[in-house]
């Protein structure tokens, strides 16, 4: 027993020493880069000096100046990612899915707005933008006996993986990582039992190692004064499985083989990382960094014009005075400049001209401004453009802009398909029992959706109707609920791990500025259209890239109009009163339905009628606006159809006569019968009622 438990804290001491080595492996070889995260930060919110450059200013007399770029140009990508948000949607992969896909999209939306993930998605998307990563913490936990999907976000400064991983998402890495920084009577009470690893590692801790990876206290895995540890938390490929460990310098915390399996069933890690840009020794780094030399032009040569603006240059001889004087004199606005003796200006004393330094700056100073505005986000998108130009032009520099900033908006897209991904996936393997949502649709229309609910027998046959395109009449749906052979669990409805569909996110709509322009032009040539031959107008249409093109063609064509929208209503509701007189015919099986069909035939009878007035109206008003000579030919065909109208009003007429008197004696001879029944049951009641009688004598 001795023996197999000092095997074991050997294996568990190497793997500590393991785990440690590659966590320190991945701050050691990224010390330079996130030096550099580091001041691509500094200059994303203002602070655009180091130290060293004030100091030097302030010896000079050069006044420090700011001309701020990159935070506008970081704002105005934020807010466009906060409008162009875009909700995942799950899409089936056979035509049977279809219900099951909205479903999986109800459960994966209701799983993001419970967790906030557009707060969440817009602080990673600004780390993204700047240090050029961000991560996403997808866990599962138990809450009042449910199984609940968390996201939490993962600071830029707090995540780690493998140096030698090259992939965006660092998924050729063996690891990947956070570390967090806690008290130690919380970290005790998360890991209970581990008190002496982390009083240990508090108290062997006594340098300071000052770099980005650090807390506030800025040491390395402990803050004695403090008493705050530094804790990794590490998932490791190991074997094709992943395992999760939580440890400190001290030792192990938790380990665990990955409860997590993704859409194959293989077993899955907890994070997800993104980057922007990756550089040739994997080194990730965002939009920011390509701006950094441009906006340093930019303040340098602003501070050094206006400093050779508000100095002066001189020469002097000795006989000229105090030069230090002079030159108190000179830098005031109401300076005057005495010279001693016989001192001439020009001679023992003048200025040297540096204005053509200061142009030679502010040129330079106008270059770089343009520069740093045509990239990314340009003045045309961001609306600041001041420039007279054509609206033509301003489209051309907008999609110039959107263009090179199409990388940057579909790798971070990728990094939230993989959080959709990993977030069905936990659905799928926790959400085993019946459980209810609440979802809001496009029309903020609250509705509930219902997944794994047990599936009777009676549901399943009404759902099997309902998809074949049969009626299911209140009764059925009664007798389904109220059988008890009904009643039978045959299965479930929406079992989520049985729901086998793809995840994707709704792409971002393309500007509409062209197809506005278009349609401005197709505005100026409509008083032309006249004039212009019908064919060369629809090849204009058919040209653009307007929007329901097709409509607007048929429109011309007049294919749309052939027919009247009223005639066309009471046509469909003939063969809608039609149909249900088929129904009727087939379940007439007494004198009851016999008068329902009479009584639909002579309304469909009614509507035909209707409709040929209707028609003839239509005609009547078609004729006013004909050519002369087809006006006689119009009446005519007119006053025929109005005989002809007139015929089948005398034909209804008798035919709803008749009918009504077959209905009447219809309605006579169901009321005898009805008298019938009931004195058949009087005469039964009389007679049971004499035999109790005759039974008690």
């Amino acid at each position: 027993m001795d023996q197999q438990t000092k095997t074991a804290g050997d294996e568990d001491s190497a793997l500590l020493s393991k785990l440690v080595q590659m966590y320190e492996s991945a701050e050691q070889s990224t010390a330079d880069s996130r030096e550099l995260c580091e001041r691509d930060r500094d200059y994303r919110n203002g602070v655009q000096w180091t130290s060293a450059e004030e100091a030097t200013l302030k010896k000079r007399g050069q006044p420090i100046i700011t001309i701020d770029r990159i935070g506008p140009k970081c704002d105005f990508l934020e807010g466009m990612e906060m409008q162009n948000r875009r909700d995942p949607r799950a899409y089936p992969r056979t035509p049977e899915d279809e219900e099951a896909a909205t479903a999986a999209t109800d459960a994966l939306r209701y799983v993001m707005e419970d967790q906030r993930w557009d707060r969440v998605r817009s602080e990673c998307f600004g780390s993204f933008l700047v240090e050029g990563s961000c991560g996403a913490d997808v866990r599962v936990y138990e809450k009042r006996g449910e199984m609940c999907v968390e996201v939490l976000p993962i600071m830029w400064d707090r995540m780690f993986g493998d140096p030698h991983s090259r992939m965006r998402n660092w998924s050729d890495g063996s690891f990947k990582g956070q570390f967090v920084w806690m008290d130690l009577e919380d970290a005790v009470e998360k890991y209970p039992g581990k008190q002496d690893l982390l009083e240990s590692t508090l108290s062997n801790e006594t340098s300071a190692s000052g770099n980005t990876y650090e807390d506030v206290p800025r040491v390395r895995w402990a803050d004695p004064k403090r008493k705050r540890v530094r804790i990794v938390e590490m998932w490791t490929r190991e074997k094709g499985k992943f395992f999760y460990s939580a440890f400190t310098k001290a030792g192990l915390l938790d380990r665990m083989e990955s409860p997590y399996v993704d859409e194959d069933g293989e077993s899955d890690d907890g994070f997800v990382f993104g980057s922007c840009f990756i550089d040739r020794d994997g080194n990730r780094f965002g939009v920011v960094r390509r701006w950094i030399s441009l906006q340093d032009e930019i303040n340098k040569r602003r501070s050094k014009a206006l400093h050779l603006m508000s100095v002066r240059q001189t020469y002097g001889t000795p006989q000229a005075g105090d030069k230090n004087m002079i030159r108190q004199q000179l830098a005031r606005p109401d300076g005057h400049v005495e010279m001693e003796g016989g001192a001439k200006f020009g001679e023992d004393f003048g200025i040297i001209p540096t204005g053509d330094m200061a142009a030679a700056q502010f040129q330079l100073l106008q270059e770089a401004k343009g520069e740093i505005d045509a990239v990314g986000v340009n003045a045309a998108l961001s609306g600041n453009e001041s420039r007279n130009m054509s609206g033509r032009a301003l489209i051309q520099r907008s999609e110039q802009g959107m263009n090179e900033l199409g990388p940057v908006f579909d790798n971070f897209k990728q990094f939230q398909h993989d959080v959709y991904r990993k977030v069905w996936n936990r659905i799928r393997q926790f959400w085993t029992a019946e459980k209810w949502i609440r979802v809001t649709d496009e029309e903020k229309n609250v509705k509930f959706v219902g997944l794994n609910q047990p599936l009777t027998l009676g549901m399943q046959l009404l759902d099997e109707m309902k998809s074949q395109g049969q009626q299911v009449t209140p009764e059925m749906e009664q007798q389904a609920k109220m059988d008890p052979r009904m009643q039978v669990i045959v299965g479930k409805k929406n079992a989520v791990n049985e729901l086998d569909v793809d995840i994707i996110i709704d792409d971002v709509p393309a500007s509409a500025s062209l197809q506005g322009e278009q349609f401005e032009q197709l505005v100026q040539i409509a008083p032309q259209a006249a004039s212009m031959p019908p064919q060369l107008f629809e090849a204009l249409i058919e040209a653009s890239s307007l929007r329901n093109k097709d409509k607007i063609i048929a429109k011309l064509k007049g294919e749309e109009d052939k027919q009247n929208p009223q005639i066309m209503q009471m046509q469909q509701q003939m063969q809608e009163m039609q149909q249900a007189l088929q129904e009727a015919q087939m379940a007439a099986q007494d004198k009851s339905a016999d008068m329902q069909v009479k009584q639909a035939e002579l309304e469909i009878k009614g509507r035909e009628i209707a409709l040929k007035e209707a028609e003839l109206e239509i005609k009547a008003m078609e004729a006013q606006n004909a050519a002369p000579a087809e006006i006689e030919q119009a009446k005519a065909e007119i006053q025929q159809m109005a005989d002809q109208l007139q015929h089948e009003r005398e034909l209804f007429a008798k035919d709803v006569q008749i009918a009504t008197l077959e209905l009447q004696a219809q309605a006579k001879d169901a009321q005898h019968a009805e008298q019938g029944v009931r004195d058949a049951v009087t005469d039964a009641q009389e007679a049971a009622a004499q035999e109790a009688g005759a039974q008690q004598a």
